[in-house]
């Protein structure tokens, strides 16, 4: 079924304004290493890489308080309408969400809500899963590095770069933090719903997983650390199949 999503313009934009963020870090991170190697060595373009770093940072900080604390809670707005119209059949966004879900066959209402929310946090957690080798490496490469780099930085009596260095390798131990503590929260929740369904949970005992769809919905909202597409893209067909499975399993229906 092709899929039709009301908001997929509002996440491509957000992911645009993620990829900016991520390039003014990049190339903070990039001239924060240069920069002591280039005061070695005295070239004259120091003080013009250096003012640069110090703009990426500004960049950084301001595109990236843009981008988490206005742009992504107006575009998860739009993601929970959907996820709410598809479940009890509302109409609060002005277009159906189609071929999102894989529960169609599920008559809309409170037990169809938590099936979704299930299969939302199956998804969620399994990418987020298949992330985190990626990002531990990554995040304590560069933390590591970062230190180093303001280290020998002090050392030189290079004020400026040593504490942007301090800075930036802060926010890449922050990022490997947040995952993992997203990935640790989405575990448990997704622990509940299976044993929930493992229970035959009936669609007029809908308290707990009521809960545990806000609870998903609450840790989504203060999660820092995106999910990658190019994950998700890889992994979709292989959790499609396992998600079919556990509706079989489970008499989810």
């Amino acid at each position: 079924m092709e899929q039709k999503i009301p908001y997929k313009k509002s996440y491509e934009n957000l992911k645009v304004c993620r990829s900016i963020s991520s390039g003014f870090l990049i190339i903070s991170s990039i001239l924060s290493i240069a920069l002591p190697i280039l005061n070695q060595y005295e070239i004259f373009l120091y003080d013009f890489f250096d003012f640069l770093n110090i703009i990426s940072i500004i960049g950084y900080f301001i595109m990236n308080t843009v981008t988490e604390e206005f742009i992504y809670p107006n575009t998860a707005i739009k993601r929970r309408m959907g996820f709410i119209d598809n479940s009890i059949g509302s109409k609060l966004l002005d277009k159906p969400l189609v071929g999102y879900f894989s529960n169609d066959s599920i008559p809309q209402g409170a037990y169809k809500l938590a099936v979704n929310c299930y299969e939302n946090c199956f998804f969620s957690y399994n990418i987020a899963k298949a992330m985190t080798l990626q990002i531990v490496i990554k995040n304590s490469i560069f933390f590591v590095l970062f230190l180093g780099c303001a280290y020998f930085g002090f050392r030189g009596s290079i004020i400026a770069t040593p504490i942007i260095q301090i800075f930036v390798s802060t926010l890449f131990l922050n990022e490997l933090i947040q995952h993992l503590n997203f990935r640790t929260k989405l575990k448990k929740i997704l622990d509940s719903f299976q044993q929930l369904f493992m229970q035959k949970l009936s669609p007029s005992d809908m308290g707990m997983p009521i809960f545990f769809a806000l609870d998903y919905e609450t840790v989504l909202a203060y999660n820092k650390s995106p999910l990658s597409d190019k994950v998700f893209k890889k992994l979709d067909p292989k959790l499609s199949k396992e998600w079919e499975e556990l509706k079989i399993r489970y008499e989810i229906k």
